[in-house]
């Protein structure tokens, strides 16, 4: 099974500390240079890292309330 994992090395709902937060959360979604970067084979580890480095885990996934920041 795959565990997301945060930017503080925790896995999401795998530990004490994160069990009541399940789900991994990116507030800033990876821009498409980085997708290209995760698709190449192998994958862009350096990429990879960054987008890990950016992750939350979170009680459940945010909802759209439309506003523009």
């Amino acid at each position: 099974m795959l565990i997301g994992w945060d930017a503080d090395a925790n896995g999401c709902g795998y530990s004490t500390a994160t069990k009541d937060y399940p789900f991994i959360y990116w507030p800033s979604p990876p821009n498409t240079q980085m997708l290209d970067q995760l698709k190449q084979t192998p994958p862009n580890l350096e990429a990879f890292n960054k987008l890990l480095n950016q992750a939350v885990c979170v009680k459940e996934c945010p909802q759209d309330d439309g506003a523009i920041i």
